[in-house]
C-alpha cells in the first residue's frame, strides 16, 4: 500500500514485507533515470519502484493494481480512468508530442503491449492522474528551472480538469429558531459555619452511630452463621442471603472503623471543612447501615431462631435510634454540609436510610408479634403487680389507725418492693418486640412507670413525718396521700387495659375510656382493713354473765347453782367469781388452771372487767384476813403472768388501769418487786413505740433490683426462697396471740378485728396457692411452664425439709388448682423424679383420716417448725360448735381447757424461731405476692392450652 501512496515513501525508505528496512531510490532503480529523478519520482502520487533484494514488484506506471487503488481512496472506489485510446491532454489534440531525448523516460502514458502479448482487459481500471509537483521551498535563483538543465525532457503539463458543472441551488431551509440559552446560575454562597456546639453534638451522635453499628456487626455474624448452618429452607436461599450479609458485614465494619477513627480524631477541631467531610462519611456509613440491616433482617426473617430475633430487632432498633439522633441533630445545626434544598443532598440522604432501617425495624415486628400489642398474659401481670402494690401501700396506711408498732417498718420495706416490682415491670414491657417501633406508645408507659415512682417518694416521706409527730389528723392525712399514689397505679392500669385492646399496626398511645378506668376499679379493688368496731370493749359472752356486777366477796360457797366439779375435782362449769376465786385460791395453785383462764378468758370476760374483779379480789376484807398474804400474792402471780404473756393486746386504757394497779402494790413492800416487774414490762409499748419512729425515720430505700413477677423465681436459689418465705410465715406465725383463736373470731364478721394475725395467716396461705398458679400460668411457653413447675415442686421439698408445712401446703393447692391441672401437655414434660417427688409431698399433706399422716410427722420432727394452721382451725371449729358456751348460767370451763390445749400446742412452736438471717431484696419481695383470680387464671389456662391441644400445636 505504501507504495502506491507517494507521501508514504516520503522520508523514509521503502520496507519489505518482512519489515526489513531498505536503502532509499536512488538512479540505478530505474533505468534511463537519473537521481534526481528518480528522487522526483519517488515523490510523485503515481511513483512506482522496484526494491532491490525481492519484494513484492511494485505497479508499472500508469496501472494501479485494484487494492492500492481502493486503498488510495480509503476504501472509497477510485475516479472512471478515460480509455487508451482518449486523446491525452496535451497530446495529439493539443499538437504532436514532443520528440523524446535518447536516454529520457518516455511520456508518462499507457504502457505499449509487445506483440505475442494477450491483449489487456476491455475495461482496464482507471489509474489516477499524477499529483502536481509540489512547491520547492527554494528560491527560483538558486535551483535552475527544469527545462534550463541539459538531458532533461521539458516538464510535461498538467492536463486541467475539466470544469464540474454547477450545481443547483435549492432554497435554503428555514431554521428554527432557538430558545434563548439559559444564564448561567449564580455562584453558590458561602456555606454556614458550624459552631462548637454543633460540632459537640455531632461528633457525640457519631459515636453513639459508631456504637450501634458495632453492636449491628456482631448481630449479623450471629445472623450470618445461621444462614451458613441451616442452607436452603424452601424460600430465597439461606445461603444467597449469607453472601450478601456477608458482602454488607464487610464494608459497614469497614467503613464504621474508618468513621470512628475520624470522628475520635475530630474532638475538639473547628475545622470547618474536616466536619463536613465527617458528616459525607457518616451519611456513606448509614447507606452500608440500611443495606446491613435489610440483609439481616431478611436471614431473620426466614430464619426460625427466636433468639436471633430478639438480639436482631434489639440491633436494628439501636441503629435506628442512633441515625435518628445523628439526623435530628443535623437538621438543628447552623452548619451546612450542603444546600439542603436539593434532592440528593446529605441531610436528604440520611432520611432516606432513617426510613429504611425504620421499615426493616417494622417488618420484624409485624413478623412476631401477636395480634394486640400487649398480650393477656402480660396484662394480667400487670394486673397482679399493681393489685399487689396496692395492698401493701393500704395496709401500711392502715397502720395509723391503730398503736404504731414495729410491724410498720417491715410494711414499709415491703410497699417500696412492691412498687419497685410494678415499675419494673412496666419498664420490662416496653423492651418487647412490639412496642419496639412505637416510640409513642412506649414513651407513655415509661412515664406512667416514672410517675408511680415519684408519686411513691412523696408517700413515703409523708409516712415518716407522720410516723414522727402522730396527731389525731394522721390517719387523714395517709388516707389522702394514699389516693394519692393509687390514683397513678390506676392510671397505669387503665392505660395498659386501653393499650392491650388495640392491634399491633397502631402507633400512637390510646387514652384510657371511663369503661377502661371501671375495669382498673376492679382490678385494684382491695379489702377493707378490718377497723375495731367502737363497741369492741362489750363482749358478748360476757353479756350473759349476771354475776358481772356482783361482788366477787359476796359469792356464796360452792354450790351446784355456781360451779361444777368433775369426779377429779377439776372445774367443769361455774360463774365468774367462782373461777377468780379459784384462781386466786390460798391454798390451791393450779398453774393449768391459771394459764387456762388467762388464755381463754377474753372469750367470756372483757380485760376492763377481770381487772376490776381482781383489784376487788385484792382488797381482802378483814373477815379473810388470814389469807390476805396468799390471796395477794395469787394476784400479783396472775397479774405477772398476763402482762407478761398479752401486754402487746392492751389498749392505752388498760396499759393506764394495770398502771394504776401496780401502783397500789407499790405501797406494799412485800409486793414492790412485782408492780416494778409489771411497770417494766408495760413501758415496752412505749419503748417499743419509739425505736419505731427512729427506725422508719431512718429508713432508707435503695433501688430494689428490678424484679418482674415471672422470672422472681428464675432469679434466685431455689432453697433460698424457702429459707426466706419461711421466715416471713414465721413472723406472721409468731405474731398470732391466742384471743385470736377464741371464739371462731377469724369466722365471725362482728370478732374479725380480734383475729388479724390468724387472718393475716389465712390470707398468706391463699395468696402463695393463687401466686404458684399465677406464676405458671404467666410463663408465654410450654418449656417456661415445666420449668416453672420444676422450679416451684424443688422449693417445696425444701420447705418440708424446714417444716414449714404452711407454705408447703399452699403450693401443693397451687399446683393441684384447676387452672394448673388441666394443663396435661405441661405436666406430662415433668421429669420422672420430679413427679415422684411432689408424689410423696401430697401423701404427707393428704387431708385422709384428719390429716394423720401430717399430725403423725408434725409430731416426729423437732422445732423449730411452722404448722398447717388450718388444721388447728379446723380443730377449733369443731370444738366450738361441738360445745356450748354456757351449761345453764354457768361458764363451760371444760370447753376452754379444750380449746386451750389447741392454742397451747401453737403457742409452743412461736418460741423456737429459726437461724439463718433476713434477706430483705427476697424476704420482702415474698411477703405481699401479686396474684391473679381464679376466673382470670382459668381463662388464661384456656389460652396456653385449648382443649384436645397436642404438644405440636404449642408453643
Amino acid at each position: 500500500r505504501e507504495a502506491t501512496r507517494g507521501r508514504g515513501l516520503r522520508g523514509r525508505g521503502l520496507r519489505g514485507r518482512g519489515g526489513t528496512p531498505q536503502r532509499p531510490l536512488s538512479s540505478d532503480d530505474l533505468p534511463g533515470t537519473s537521481p534526481n529523478q528518480a528522487r522526483y519520482r519517488g515523490r510523485g502520487r503515481g511513483a512506482v519502484a522496484t526494491p532491490r533484494g525481492g519484494g513484492r514488484p511494485l505497479p508499472t506506471p500508469g496501472k494501479v493494481p485494484a487494492k492500492a487503488a481502493q486503498a488510495n481512496g480509503r476504501g472509497k472506489p477510485s475516479l472512471p480512468q478515460k480509455p487508451a485510446d482518449a486523446p491525452r491532454p496535451g497530446g495529439a489534440a493539443n499538437g504532436p508530442p514532443a520528440a523524446t531525448p535518447a536516454g529520457a523516460l518516455p511520456p508518462l502514458g499507457p504502457v505499449p503491449v509487445p506483440a505475442g502479448a494477450p491483449a489487456a482487459p476491455s475495461s482496464p481500471k482507471p489509474a489516477l492522474p499524477p499529483k502536481p509537483p509540489m512547491k520547492k521551498k527554494a528560491s527560483s535563483s538558486s535551483i535552475p528551472a527544469r527545462n534550463s538543465l541539459p538531458g532533461l525532457p521539458p516538464k510535461p503539463s498538467v492536463p486541467v480538469r475539466p470544469a464540474v458543472p454547477p450545481k443547483p441551488t435549492l432554497p435554503p431551509k428555514p431554521k428554527p429558531a432557538l430558545p434563548p440559552k439559559p444564564s448561567a446560575p449564580p455562584k453558590p454562597a458561602k456555606l454556614a459555619d458550624f459552631t462548637p456546639e454543633d460540632i459537640t453534638a455531632l461528633l457525640g451522635t457519631l459515636k453513639k452511630l459508631c456504637g450501634a453499628n458495632r453492636q449491628l456487626v456482631s448481630v449479623s455474624n450471629v445472623a450470618l452463621k445461621q444462614a451458613e448452618e441451616q442452607g436452603p429452607n424452601g424460600k430465597p436461599s439461606l445461603s444467597e442471603l449469607g453472601k450478601h450479609l456477608k458482602t454488607a458485614r464487610e464494608a459497614l465494619e469497614r467503613e464504621n472503623g474508618h468513621l470512628n477513627t475520624r470522628v475520635r480524631a475530630a474532638v475538639g477541631s473547628t475545622d470547618q471543612e474536616l466536619i463536613r467531610t465527617i458528616v459525607e462519611d457518616a451519611v456513606s456509613v448509614a447507606n452500608s447501615t440500611a443495606f446491613l440491616v435489610a440483609a439481616s433482617k431478611k436471614v431473620t426473617l426466614d430464619s426460625s431462631d427466636d433468639s436471633l430475633f430478639k438480639i436482631m430487632l434489639r440491633g436494628t432498633t439501636t441503629c435506628w435510634t442512633s441515625l435518628k439522633a445523628f439526623r435530628d441533630v443535623l437538621q438543628n445545626c447552623t452548619g451546612e454540609v450542603d444546600r439542603g434544598d436539593s434532592p440528593d443532598s446529605q441531610l436528604s440522604m440520611l432520611n432516606i436510610h432513617v426510613t429504611t432501617v425504620h421499615q426493616s425495624q417494622r417488618a420484624l415486628v409485624s413478623s412476631t408479634a401477636e395480634g394486640t400489642m400487649i398480650t393477656e398474659g402480660k396484662k394480667l401481670e400487670i394486673q397482679a403487680a399493681a393489685n399487689a402494690a396496692v395492698r401493701a401501700l393500704t395496709k401500711l396506711a392502715s397502720s395509723f389507725q391503730r398503736t404504731i408498732q414495729q410491724q410498720v417498718v417491715v410494711d414499709a420495706k415491703v410497699c417500696s418492693c412492691s412498687i419497685s416490682c410494678l415499675v419494673a415491670l412496666l419498664n420490662d414491657t416496653t423492651n418487647d418486640s412490639v412496642f419496639m417501633a412505637k416510640p409513642a406508645v412506649r414513651a407513655k408507659i415509661q412515664e406512667l412507670a416514672d410517675t408511680i415512682q415519684t408519686q411513691f417518694v412523696q408517700f413515703m416521706d409523708t409516712t415518716k413525718a407522720e410516723v414522727t409527730n402522730l396527731s389525731s389528723r394522721s390517719p387523714d392525712i395517709m388516707d389522702e396521700a394514699l389516693r394519692e399514689v393509687v390514683g397513678k397505679v390506676k392510671q397505669a392500669v387503665a392505660t395498659v387495659i386501653a393499650i392491650s385492646a388495640l392491634d399491633n399496626t397502631a402507633d400512637d398511645a390510646p387514652e384510657p375510656t371511663p369503661d377502661d378506668f371501671a375495669m382498673a376499679d376492679v382490678v385494684l379493688t382491695v379489702p377493707v382493713p378490718i377497723v375495731k368496731p367502737k363497741d369492741a370493749e362489750k363482749d358478748k359472752a360476757g353479756e350473759d354473765k349476771p354475776d358481772q356486777d356482783r361482788d366477787v366477796w359476796e359469792e356464796g360457797p360452792d354450790t351446784d347453782e355456781n360451779i361444777l366439779v368433775t369426779d377429779d375435782s377439776s372445774v367443769k362449769a361455774a360463774c365468774l367469781n367462782k373461777l377468780i376465786e379459784r384462781l386466786t385460791h390460798p391454798s390451791k395453785s393450779d398453774t393449768v388452771f391459771m394459764k387456762t383462764f388467762i388464755t381463754t378468758y377474753r372469750s367470756f370476760v372483757s380485760t376492763s372487767v377481770l381487772l376490776a374483779k381482781l383489784k376487788a379480789r385484792y382488797n381482802v376484807p378483814e373477815a379473810h384476813a388470814d389469807h390476805r398474804l396468799h390471796i395477794q400474792l395469787r394476784i400479783c402471780n396472775v397479774l405477772k403472768y398476763w402482762v407478761g404473756r398479752q401486754y402487746r393486746e392492751f389498749s392505752e386504757k388498760h396499759v393506764k388501769l394495770f398502771n394504776e394497779f401496780a401502783s397500789l402494790l407499790m405501797t406494799e413492800k412485800s409486793y414492790q418487786k412485782h408492780a416494778t416487774s409489771i411497770m417494766q414490762t408495760l413501758s415496752k409499748i412505749d419503748e417499743d413505740a419509739q425505736a419505731t419512729k427512729n427506725e422508719i425515720v431512718n429508713i432508707t430505700f435503695e433501688p430494689k433490683v428490678p424484679l418482674r413477677p415471672t422470672n422472681m423465681l428464675f432469679v434466685f436459689d431455689e432453697e433460698e426462697i424457702a429459707r426466706q418465705l419461711t421466715l416471713v410465715d414465721n413472723a406472721i406465725y409468731s405474731s398470732i396471740h391466742p384471743s385470736e383463736l377464741l371464739n371462731q373470731a377469724w369466722n365471725k364478721a362482728k370478732l374479725k378485728h380480734r383475729a388479724p394475725n390468724v387472718l393475716a395467716m389465712i390470707k398468706r396461705s391463699t395468696d402463695i396457692t393463687m401466686w404458684v398458679a399465677s406464676f405458671v400460668l404467666w410463663q408465654p411457653t410450654v418449656r417456661d411452664r415445666t420449668r416453672a413447675l420444676i422450679k416451684i415442686i424443688n422449693i417445696a421439698e425444701h420447705l418440708k425439709n424446714l417444716n414449714n408445712f404452711t407454705s408447703l401446703m399452699a403450693i401443693i393447692s397451687g399446683i393441684n388448682n384447676s387452672s394448673i391441672f388441666r394443663l396435661k401437655v405441661t405436666r406430662a414434660e415433668l421429669p420422672e423424679s420430679t413427679q415422684q417427688t411432689f408424689k410423696e409431698l401430697e401423701e404427707l399433706m393428704n387431708c385422709n383420716g384428719a390429716y394423720a399422716t401430717y399430725r403423725a410427722h408434725l409430731h416426729s420432727v423437732n422445732p423449730p417448725l411452722i404448722p398447717f394452721l388450718g388444721v388447728y382451725l379446723t380443730d377449733l371449729t369443731f370444738i366450738e360448735d361441738g360445745n356450748p358456751d354456757l351449761i345453764g348460767t354457768l361458764i363451760n370451763f371444760k370447753k376452754r381447757q379444750m380449746v386451750y390445749n389447741i392454742i397451747d400446742e401453737i403457742d409452743r412452736y412461736q418460741h423456737i424461731g429459726y437461724t439463718f438471717n433476713l434477706v430483705d431484696n427476697i424476704a420482702h419481695f415474698l411477703t405481699e405476692l401479686p396474684f391473679n383470680e381464679d376466673e382470670q387464671l382459668y381463662q388464661l389456662s384456656l389460652l396456653r392450652e385449648p382443649r384436645g391441644s397436642k404438644r405440636e400445636d404449642l408453643p
